[in-house]
């Protein structure tokens, strides 16, 4: 039975680690793209599709673009709704004993970029995280450019209305919402009425109480922190809601930036537009 060499072996084993994303695969002065990866890259930016002999039965396709020219081709993908994790050389190549280390050093999702090549000079890029339970909702509003935050939630009346109203309030260019949500589809048709938002349904458990709350102690407050923090903390829908924000903009720009956040916490009946 073929078997992948050793530098397609290492490929296949960091893409498993982010199967939802373009891997942008360092191979000296080239980030290099393989099998279905390279197949949407090649046609969302019209790159000439190759192919390279791997160990397995068929070549694998491939695909490339320059390493110093990458951003803008990322920027290109980003726009499109596709999101791309960057592999990087870990070692100098020259002194690496066998296969180079490599590693993803970034992932790049529409709510996420911080590149002011990739971002409107005349808005907020907003990323938005939806926490649903029982017809009730939790919000967290984030913009990584500004450090700003918005946390709330809706638990009477009309929610899901009110919902469609702060989305709107934000216009996010991404949101992600807890997967058992039965709102997804909804909110999915709503974004692309408003805008171009991209709607992900990520794990139960991402949205979980006591990993929000190790994040808003991280935090800053707007207010007394006292006050606003003992709130807060009775506001289990956004606190989780936060939380998985958090979460998922420390998983992408693979750092600690929750003590970079300056979080508002409000109620929608008493809070003006922004």
């Amino acid at each position: 039975m073929a078997e992948p060499t050793p530098m397609m072996r290492q490929f296949l084993e960091i893409k498993e680690r982010c199967k939802d994303c373009i891997l942008f695969f360092r191979l000296g002065d080239f980030y290099e793209m393989f099998f279905e990866d390279a197949q949407i890259a090649s046609r969302e930016l019209e790159l000439v599709l190759t192919g390279k002999d791997c160990g397995l039965a068929e070549r694998a396709p491939m695909c490339g673009v320059p390493y110093h020219a990458a951003l803008s081709y990322i920027g290109r993908l980003v726009s499109k709704g596709y999101k791309v994790a960057v592999c990087e050389q870990m070692e100098d190549p020259s002194v690496a004993k066998g296969i180079v280390k490599r590693d993803i050093v970034r992932i790049y999702t529409p709510g996420t970029v911080t590149d002011d090549q990739m971002l409107s000079q005349k808005r907020n890029n907003f990323i938005a995280a939806i926490f649903e339970f029982r017809n009730m909702y939790g919000i967290s509003a984030a913009d990584i450019t500004t450090g700003e935050m918005y946390l709330t939630s809706l638990t009477v009346g009309s929610t899901y209305n009110h919902l469609a109203n702060e989305i709107a309030r934000f216009a996010p260019s991404e949101i992600i919402i807890n997967a058992q949500s039965e709102s997804i589809q909804r909110i999915k048709n709503f974004a692309g009425t408003i805008g171009n938002a991209f709607v992900t349904s990520v794990a139960e458990d991402t949205f979980d109480y006591e990993n929000g709350k190790k994040h808003i102690e991280d935090i800053n407050l707007n207010g007394d922190r006292k006050t606003v923090y003992a709130q807060l903390l009775k506001d289990e829908l956004a606190v989780r809601a936060c939380g998985a924000l958090l979460s998922y903009i420390e998983d992408t720009q693979k750092t600690h930036l929750s003590n970079q956040i300056t979080a508002t916490h409000y109620k929608v009946d008493e809070f003006m537009a922004i």
